[in-house]
């Protein structure tokens, strides 16, 4: 910034001059192609009416570093090409003369950038005349001064991109896990229980599929208006928008032509299908939702034909198989796959939500790293916990073998709490137990100073003495590794923290167990993040007293059966999770509040470097 302010200091003191868009470069307009000249791949993009190529050409007729404005459609975007490109007909390429930067240009559009949309003529297709951008004025520094500040800006763009691809990165993992996940629930056979068999049949059977009508492509617009207002889907999904629909009602799409025939979407609402895509309507055996997933699950592109133009007829479909299991499970798998789809695919849903999707995403994959599927379930149960005598002693050297050996066969053993811990021993109630009155300077904590996998006492304002610690910790001492777990309490019952140090001056209520596991078994961390999984609050949480004041009973808890994989994978997945807890817990430091950061910090130095003092101001 020091060498930009010498320049200015230098090159123009007085101010800079402000000119019209008209006077500084040539407002061109590009050259028409017809479909025939464009292919899917080639060498140069060509920009017609948005920022996505339309298609490639092999020849082109603008040089590398070009900016642009699109003229219709997206009308009043701002695009900087950094190769050779070809212009069609809707697009405003800016040619720039001497002494004038080409990047300088795009930089100072983008700011002017609202007032240029606010003269886009508003009709069934957006458009931007060349009039109505010529005499926009900007500033024309020295260039120089130009080339600095685009040094200046493209370091935000870069970093900004970087952060951005990085963020884009994470939500490409969280899509092929949603595949994984996907996958995985949409493989059916037998129910390992025995209580109901899967049923396939084709999807001639229990669907209708009827392809759509052909439209000319001069009644597709490319946006939303007001008048061409109606969804219009293709072989590829979503292809513009047109008057009027042809079809009603939440159904599955898919392609039939190109070669991404077999491509599944899906549409509600009033719309329009293409003859290029199938209505896939279901006869009353599915969700429309699980439909939608197991069609995409089925890889149709693999039915498609050979050849140059490939294809997907009705009568193809009609013979592909496809699972319809009980309505029930169709409800839970949808609504599974919806929720994750949804953390996946909206790359619009902002920062709060994104926020809200790391939640969900950690609360997911705590979950999921903390099930553990084998063909059976493997329960241990029953073990010797007296450890006095020889025998004793041998009986529970082999059970540790047994688990073991368990653990390197199946991944992982099923124990109850009551088999992998030492000890859980709870608090005691200063007042009644001791008829101490509260009133010293010892805290001592409840399920309510439990947040966040800590214990917070910051506002715990009851004390107890001396003598009441003592004969609470007589019964359960704060010693490093404990496990505290909240019994009762409205909105408390479950609360879990680890004592990380020795705590001598704190004392734990009677609302608390305190839990040592047996850590050549399991580890203590590992031990609380099952306990908040699923699998184990589905078998804890129906034992919680409906009373006045909910309490969970120590043999429930210690009934509660959970998965424990070897030390060495525990320590993995603890790894983990904790690594989620700190994305949860400080959001104010993570990728998307750094992104709109970066963002805010270049529009500011954006505005605050093509501010300039007017000459003869």
């Amino acid at each position: 910034m020091s060498n930009l302010r010498e320049l200015i200091t230098e090159l123009c003191p007085d101010g800079v001059e402000y000119k019209s868009l008209g006077d500084i470069v040539s407002i061109e307009r590009g050259k028409r192609l017809v479909r025939e000249q464009l292919s899917e791949e080639g060498k140069y993009p060509v920009y017609q009416n948005s920022m996505t190529p339309l298609g490639y050409h092999t020849e082109y007729n603008y040089d590398a570093g070009t900016t642009f404005i699109i003229g219709a459609g997206a009308a009043g975007e701002i695009g900087y090409s950094k190769v050779k490109f070809w212009a069609a007909d809707d697009c405003y390429p800016l040619v720039c003369g001497e002494n004038i930067s080409s990047r300088y240009i795009y930089h100072a559009l983008l700011r002017e950038q609202p007032r240029i949309k606010s003269r886009v003529r508003k009709a069934s297709i957006p458009r931007l005349s060349r009039n109505s951008i010529e005499q926009l004025k900007i500033p024309v520094p020295p260039i120089e001064v130009q080339c600095e500040i685009v040094q200046i800006l493209d370091n935000f763009t870069e970093l900004t991109a970087e952060l951005t691809a990085e963020l884009t990165a994470e939500l490409t993992a969280r899509k092929k896990q949603y595949e994984y996940y996907r996958d995985t629930l949409l493989t059916f056979g037998v129910h390992r229980e025995g209580t109901f068999e899967t049923k396939w049949r084709t999807l001639g059977e229990v669907c209708g599929l009827q392809a759509g009508k052909a439209i000319p492509a001069i009644e597709i617009s490319p946006v939303q208006t007001k008048e061409y207002s109606v969804p219009c889907y293709g072989g590829n999904g979503l292809r513009g928008y047109v008057k009027t629909a042809n079809q009603q009602g939440d159904k599955p799409l898919v392609g039939r032509q190109g070669a991404l025939c077999g491509n599944v979407c899906y549409a509600t609402g009033s719309y329009y299908a293409t003859e290029h895509a199938v209505v896939v309507s279901d006869k009353g055996f599915f969700n429309s939702r699980f439909l939608y997933h197991a069609l995409v699950h089925a890889n149709l592109n693999q039915y498609k034909t050979a050849g140059a133009q490939p294809g997907l007829s009705v009568a193809k479909l009609e013979k592909v198989k496809i699972p319809v299991p009980e309505k029930e499970i169709q409800d839970r798998i949808a609504k599974v796959l919806d929720n994750f789809d949804a953390i996946c695919s909206d790359l619009n849903i902002g920062l709060p939500a994104e926020i809200e999707a790391r939640k969900k995403q950690y609360e997911y994959y705590r979950d999921m790293l903390l099930t553990f599927a084998a063909a059976d379930d493997i329960i241990l149960t029953d073990r010797q916990t007296d450890r006095q005598t020889d025998r004793q002693t041998d009986r529970q050297t082999d059970r540790q073998s047994l688990i073991k050996l368990l653990q390197y066969v199946f991944g992982y053993v099923k124990l109850p709490v009551s088999d992998i811990i030492y000890s859980l021993k709870t608090g005691l109630n200063p007042r009644q137990n001791f008829k101490l009155n509260v009133g010293g300077t010892i805290p001592y904590i409840t399920g309510k100073d439990i947040y966040s996998n800590s214990v917070n006492i910051s506002e715990r304002t009851d004390r107890i003495t001396e003598e009441a610690l003592q004969l609470i910790n007589r019964r359960a001492a704060l010693q490093p590794g404990l496990l505290l777990f909240a019994s009762t309490g409205t909105g408390t019952v479950g609360r879990m923290a680890i004592v990380h140090e020795y705590q001598n001056d704190w004392g734990i209520s009677e609302t608390l167990y305190a839990i040592k596991a047996d850590e050549t078994i399991v580890m203590p961390e590992f031990l609380m993040y099952m306990l908040y999984s699923a699998d184990a609050k589905n078998q804890f949480e129906p034992k919680i007293s409906k009373g006045s004041v909910p309490h969970l009973k120590v043999a429930d808890l210690l009934n509660v059966c959970i998965a424990v994989p070897t030390l060495k994978k525990q320590n993995e997945i603890v790894s983990v999770l904790k690594y989620f807890d700190t994305l949860c817990n400080d959001l104010t430091t993570g990728l998307p509040a750094e992104i709109e950061a970066r963002q805010k910090q270049y529009e500011y130095y954006r505005d605050k470097l093509l501010t300039f003092k007017e000459l003869g101001a």
